[in-house]
């Protein structure tokens, strides 16, 4: 009797870790059709669109290479500031005309039509030409 009920004991834990690994591969198999069924899609989506890239989350920003192997998704903004006062006089990032941005000269800080402000960190870039 105890030989009859360690046989089924371990039948029904075989059989227990066959289902486990069944379902196991079958999730595989169901993530990897849907991730392949998402990869056409995206691949169709890019090419109606005519870019070379696009962005899951804001179909505005781009992959922006910042140093020699750094990549960040990020906004690739046009501006143009005065010498002499460090004003922004001109900038395009498709989404506003600098018009639409206003300047707080208490907190020393632009606010964006949407409502947000935009502060500096403080750094100042040059860019050189000899590239």
């Amino acid at each position: 009797m105890h030989y009859i009920s360690l046989v089924c004991s371990t039948s029904s834990t075989a059989l227990a870790a066959a289902r486990s690994i069944f379902i196991q591969l079958r999730f595989a198999a169901l993530y990897l059709m849907r991730y392949r069924l998402f990869q056409q899609t995206l691949s169709k989506d890019l090419q109606a669109s005519g870019e070379d890239q696009i962005s899951l989350t804001d179909p505005d920003s781009r992959s922006v290479v910042l140093l020699r192997n750094i990549i960040n998704v990020g906004y690739n903004i046009q501006a143009a500031s005065d010498a002499k006062h460090k004003l922004l006089v001109e900038y395009d990032t498709g989404l506003y005309p600098v018009s639409d941005f206003t300047y707080d000269p208490e907190n020393d800080l632009y606010v964006c039509p949407q409502g947000n402000p935009l502060r500096t960190n403080g750094t100042w870039h040059h860019h050189s030409d000899s590239r």
